[in-house]
């Protein structure tokens, strides 16, 4: 809806766009963010790393919840990610070569 905007770097940042107020940060990433997206619906947003691996985090209430882990193949940078229409199925590729279709 506009709300949020999510910035990623060496860590993810989560702003209020009508504040410009941080509202959650993630300095566990190991290397840096390539992408960040946010399902359809705004219930998700998912951040591809260098490092091989998706992190989805649940958003709530202007704030990030439980963050889940999901790996590709090896440790090769995660480039491209993707929602269907419905924000149930997330594409993502990597430079190990793998295509991942994850369900939710």
């Amino acid at each position: 809806d506009g709300s949020l905007l999510a910035v990623g770097g060496a860590e993810l940042r989560l702003i209020d766009t009508a504040t410009g107020e941080l509202i959650a940060n993630d300095t566990s990433y190991g290397n840096n963010i390539h992408e960040a997206r946010f399902t359809p619906d705004g219930r998700l947003l998912v951040v591809s790393a260098y490092d091989g691996k998706v992190r989805s985090y649940q958003v709530g209430d202007k704030k990030l919840g439980q963050k889940q882990l999901l790996s590709h193949a090896g440790t090769a940078n995660v480039y491209a990610l993707g929602f269907d229409e419905s924000g149930r199925r997330l594409v993502s590729s990597s430079g190990d070569k793998t295509i991942k279709i994850w369900q939710r």
